[in-house]
Order: C-alpha cells, then sequence, then structure tokens
C-alpha cells in the first residue's frame, strides 16, 4: 500500500509545529501537550493541560531539550517503541537526568511501518 503525500512548505510546517498545541523542545520532533481533550469515558472531564505531552522519539536531544523537557515538568518518559524499530533506526533512550524513561513496548516482534499503516483504520 503506498500514498502520495502531498509535499508542504518547510516554513509552513515550522511555524504550525512552533503553534499550539505543538511546543519546541530541542532534539524532539512532533512534541505537543494533549491537555484540553474531553475524555471518552466521561465527557464530563477533560485532561489538564500542560499534564500530559506526546513526541516522537527522544534520542537526538539536545542538552538545551534537556533543560526545556524538564521546565515542562516532565518526570517521566514511556517510550512505546519496540525492540526492533530501536534495532532498526540506532535510536537508543536518551540519558536525560532527573527524568525517568520507562519501556513499555506497543509492538510486540518485527516493526513493520507498513504493516502497521496497513492494519490502521482511518
Amino acid at each position: 500500500m503506498s500514498f502520495d503525500i502531498p509535499r508542504l512548505a518547510p516554513a509552513s510546517v515550522k511555524h504550525a509545529l512552533a503553534s499550539p498545541p505543538f511546543i519546541v523542545v530541542e532534539g524532539i520532533i512532533n512534541i505537543r501537550d494533549i491537555g484540553g481533550y474531553i475524555a471518552q469515558s466521561n465527557p464530563s472531564l477533560m485532561v489538564k493541560p500542560r499534564t500530559i505531552f506526546r513526541s516522537g522519539e527522544v534520542s537526538h536531544i539536545t542538552d538545551l531539550g534537556k533543560t526545556q523537557l524538564r521546565g515542562l515538568g516532565i518526570k517521566t518518559i514511556f517510550d512505546l517503541r519496540s525492540d526492533s524499530e530501536i534495532q532498526t533506526y540506532n535510536t537508543q533512550a536518551a540519558e536525560i537526568e532527573g527524568v525517568e524513561t520507562i519501556r513499555v513496548p506497543v509492538i510486540v516482534g518485527n516493526f513493520d511501518p507498513d504493516n502497521i499503516v496497513a492494519k490502521s483504520v482511518f
């Protein structure tokens, strides 16, 4: 299965990824606050802003990024990558003083992006 994905202007992408809900942390891509979303189990509840963030993997975080991450109050990172994904992309977990990383792979076995897309429901 292949997808024809249109190209976006780099300046537009950079602006979008620096605007809420996205947050700039040097060396981490696609980090954003997931606060403000309504809880599916109870529509009268909302995720408290600036308590839970999601991002791409953090192995390329810089020293400034580590300071920025701690400044957000982040104390725990849940690494959802599979062992094969870490090996394939050679992206070990970053050591960040004051931040604990907990491995919780959501895919057991081989990481295959094409299979993940094929199994996804859009």
